[in-house]
């Protein structure tokens, strides 16, 4: 039940962040710079609140101490990005081998 909820909320931290204004070229005018940044903070913002609420919630839900939480938090993330990693690699691998 913990991971299905920390998964509503990062997807919904994600879907806000995926309706913020892309501005891939490079901003010409005051307000397109105005934007950029703006869109640039929020985003950071987002991923921030994202990365806290995780923690905080692995402590309220695990009632463990912040040393005990801070090394679960580090590990589980560490975990995920090797396995993030391989599946990318793989994923890779599968499309380079069929086209």
């Amino acid at each position: 039940v913990f991971a299905l909820h920390l998964h509503a909320f990062l997807f919904f931290v994600g879907t806000i962040g995926l309706l913020l204004p892309d501005l891939a070229d490079k901003p010409t005018t005051s307000l397109q710079l105005s934007m950029h940044w703006i869109s640039e903070a929020i985003g950071s913002a987002l991923t921030l609140a994202a990365l806290i609420y995780y923690f905080v919630a692995l402590k309220r839900v695990y009632e463990d101490s912040w040393v005990r939480t801070a090394a679960k938090w580090a590990a589980v993330n560490a975990g995920h990005a090797v396995f993030v990693s391989i599946g990318v690699a793989l994923v890779a691998a599968i499309a380079l081998l069929l086209f």
